[in-house]
């Protein structure tokens, strides 16, 4: 055999040796993760991180933001399993009973699904162009993470991972909660690029003490919390969490159980549902459908039974329905009152023990307040207040008339008017943010 013709087979067999030695290295070796999913191109400015907001009512409907998430991952990874609804009765603490979390099923023991899991996280937590730390779990609010017996978390991020010590050591899915700004699409990812302001606070008014006093308090949608006075001045006296106003909730008061003192309740328009309570807890004391999505909620005493109870005011056909019950859907009353446009308010205007309607007209600061519930005709008109006031109810001083009120968000400033006519404030003071 010639030296050439053993030269080139000892060249072949090592080619032969290095392709099948590369070819048991890709057998082998971890599948390269997915490229990161597509994402817009931000600016500086970027959302707070999640502060902690754990589950406190029942509302088991998939929210928006976890459903663009859920897709996102799909569009970028191919589909897989995914959950993110729970039954409300199934296990303890959980934002899935609330619609904003979501279990996404990698498998850690599969080579590649483990890469695309640790791509999809690292692309969450990576710093930005503009130095701004765990960009892309800020800018769609993820307020925690658990894989693989580890968990992230928004509220305490110097921390990194940390250990995660819950029977389930989630090593088939990975756990994503939201926040709810996070959950009601409300953040930078979604709005592309602009951190949306949060919510402004909405005035309550009601006799919280049982003193004959009406006065004034907020809802802070931000973190679904009633920031109530027993006196319009000074710090809040009782400071709770009831609702999820970052979802659309609308606060209405009222006392819905004859006992004097005036408790909170809220109507969410995404299910048409009244939660009322008859404390300051997390827990409804009643449930129940009423109205329509795009509706207003007003509570009163529509009976002068003592018991306040719930309607609405339908902008689309300027009509009010009103019911006697905290236990239905059908109306004890509809009438026209109003227009498109107008802000709802109801209150006893002449002291005969029966709460009727009003509305505050914010295209000329002008109030149409009725004294039935059967007739279109206002009893009052006047003006008062200027355009984009949050008009208030309330009886300021104890005569047993309700008069009325705004909440001026360009200057959190509070109005009040001891009569139902136009004219100078008799009370003013700034509350809420």
């Amino acid at each position: 055999m010639s030296r050439n013709t053993l030269a080139t087979r000892r060249v072949v067999a090592g080619l032969l040796g290095v392709a099948l030695a590369v070819a048991a290295t890709l057998a082998t070796a971890p599948a390269p993760a997915t490229a990161a999913p597509a994402t817009p191109v931000f600016g500086s400015s970027i959302d707070g991180y999640a502060a902690y907001d754990g589950q406190e009512i029942c509302d088991p409907t998939a929210k928006p933001g976890l459903v663009g998430f859920r897709d996102l991952l799909n569009s970028t990874y191919g589909s897989h399993t995914s959950g993110i609804v729970r039954d409300c009765g199934s296990g303890g603490t959980s934002e899935h009973k609330e619609g904003r979390a979501l279990d996404y099923h990698f498998n850690y023991y599969d080579t590649a699904q483990r890469a695309d899991a640790t791509d999809v996280l690292n692309w969450l937590l990576a710093t930005d162009s503009h130095g701004n730390k765990h960009a892309m779990a800020r800018r769609l609010g993820v307020m925690y993470m658990i894989w693989n017996n580890k968990i992230w978390k928004s509220y305490d991020p110097s921390d990194g991972w940390q250990a995660y010590s819950g029977s389930n050591p989630h090593t088939d899915h990975i756990h994503f909660s939201f926040s709810w700004a996070g959950a009601d699409k409300r953040t930078s990812w979604w709005s592309g690029g602009q951190v949306p302001p949060e919510p402004e606070d909405v005035p309550v008014s009601g006799d919280w003490d049982n003193d004959g006093v009406d006065t004034v308090g907020v809802f802070r949608p931000s973190n679904s919390t009633w920031y109530l006075r027993n006196t319009n001045s000074g710090a809040a006296t009782s400071v709770f969490k009831f609702g999820h106003g970052p979802s659309g909730d609308i606060p209405v008061v009222g006392d819905w159980d004859n006992d004097g003192s005036d408790t909170v309740g809220v109507f969410r328009p995404s299910n048409s549902t009244f939660y009322l309570t008859n404390g300051t807890t997390t827990d409804a004391s009643f449930i129940f459908g009423h109205g329509a999505s795009g509706d207003q909620p007003v509570a009163g005493d529509w009976d002068n039974d003592g018991f306040d109870t719930v309607g609405v005011f339908r902008p689309s056909n300027s009509t009010w329905y009103l019911t006697n019950g905290t236990t239905t859907t059908d109306a004890s009353f509809i009438f026209g009152h109003g227009a498109s446009g107008d802000q709802p308010v109801a209150g006893d205007w002449d002291n005969d023990g029966f709460d009727t309607v009003g509305v505050f007209r914010p295209s000329n600061s002008t109030w149409y307040l009725t004294n039935g519930t059967t007739t279109t005709d206002a009893s009052f008109i006047f003006g008062h207040g200027a355009s984009g006031d949050v008009p208030v109810v309330g009886d300021w001083d104890e005569d047993g008339v309700d008069t009325i009120g705004a909440r001026r968000p360009s200057n959190n400033t509070v109005y009040l008017r001891n009569t139902n006519s136009g004219g100078p404030v008799d009370i003013q003071f700034i509350y809420g943010i």
